[in-house]
């Protein structure tokens, strides 16, 4: 005999208990943290679109809500047979940076709740907008990468001898550069109420800055590869922050084939180092696009919500750098 027959077996179908009809609301507090995540990448990934420029393919442009974020010019193969002496130079730091290479290999999140403490259950809210940012940059940086396909390091010489496997697709740009910059950027909203103009000297984007030079450290990646996912990565993560507040985002673009004013196209081979990620964030556009916020009002709620979670953000950064809080007046 089953419970049910036991207990409830005289049970006609009659209702005991009344029920109300839901009413529509962004509160998702009633689900699970992975069915929120669910929620939230549906509400947000209809907004971003990858489309290929040019006759020749040759550039790539990123959309949010309309808006053009970011345009990357694919690598000149002269230009990265230079970049691999900037490989062989970062691989003599691999006896220094093999755990964290292999680490960040699946796992970059953790580097950053370390510096940011969102792994605590009082801030579930900004964990989930973390994975959300992850979740977006990585469905966003795999069709770049499908559009500006670009050998790696490996192509160019059998003596480069990753650490690591190589992956089957494009150096260029790199992922985890992406998805640690755009980290970075929500992160910094988020904690602090910065952009990234205001924030680039801080800890977070050092750390996205070691994240992506790992990359190159351990021979999958040349240096150009993570300045062009560092651009990507911030206008991803400044997307995100507006499609959740109604404000707007900056814009990144980024032609590595550029040769400066006093340099030489033979010898153009430019490193990507942390003075390179103040100066690039530095020289953020003012003008910047509106991107209106997606009609499901659950990235808005939460953004709220992961607001909440950090009291102290105005004593840290003080709103934001144009003077606006959270999209409003941006």
């Amino acid at each position: 005999m089953t419970i049910h027959d036991a207990i409830a077996a005289d049970w006609n179908g009659q209702v005991s208990r009344p029920v109300s009809a839901f009413a529509p609301s962004g509160d998702l507090k009633y689900l699970s943290q992975e069915r929120r995540l669910d929620i939230l990448l549906g509400a947000a990934m209809p907004a971003f679109s990858v489309r290929a420029d040019g006759d020749t393919g040759t550039a790539c442009t990123v959309s949010a809500g309309g808006q053009d974020i970011c345009t990357l010019e694919r690598p000149e193969i002269p230009l990265l047979e230079r970049q691999a002496k900037w490989v062989r130079a970062y691989s003599d730091l691999r006896a220094d940076r093999i755990g964290e290479i292999l680490l960040q290999l699946d796992d970059i999140v953790s580097a950053f709740s370390a510096v940011s403490a969102f792994d605590l259950p009082s801030r579930e809210a900004t964990a989930e907008f973390v994975a959300l940012t992850q979740d977006v940059a990585i469905m966003v940086e795999m069709q770049v990468k499908h559009f500006l396909r670009s050998p790696r390091p490996i192509a160019f010489s059998e003596r480069v001898m990753p650490v690591i496997d190589t992956p089957d697709h494009s150096t260029f740009p790199s992922g985890h550069a992406t998805e640690a910059f755009a980290i970075a950027t929500v992160l910094a909203r988020l904690e602090r109420g910065q952009r990234p103009k205001a924030a680039g000297e801080g800890i977070l984007f050092a750390l996205a800055h070691r994240i992506a030079v790992n990359r190159t450290v351990a021979g999958v990646h040349f240096p150009v590869d993570s300045a062009a996912g560092a651009r990507l990565g911030c206008a991803i993560g400044e997307a995100i922050c507006a499609l959740a507040t109604g404000g707007t985002a900056a814009r990144y673009d980024f032609d590595c084939n550029t040769v400066p004013e006093d340099g030489d196209a033979n010898t153009h081979n430019p490193d990507f180092n942390r003075r390179d990620v103040a100066d690039f964030l530095d020289a953020q556009p003012a003008d910047d696009v509106e991107i209106a916020a997606p009609s499901n009002p659950a990235l808005g709620d939460r953004w709220q919500a992961a607001v909440l979670e950090w009291p102290d953000r105005d004593a840290q950064g003080g709103g934001d750098a144009d003077g606006g809080e959270d999209g409003a007046g941006r």
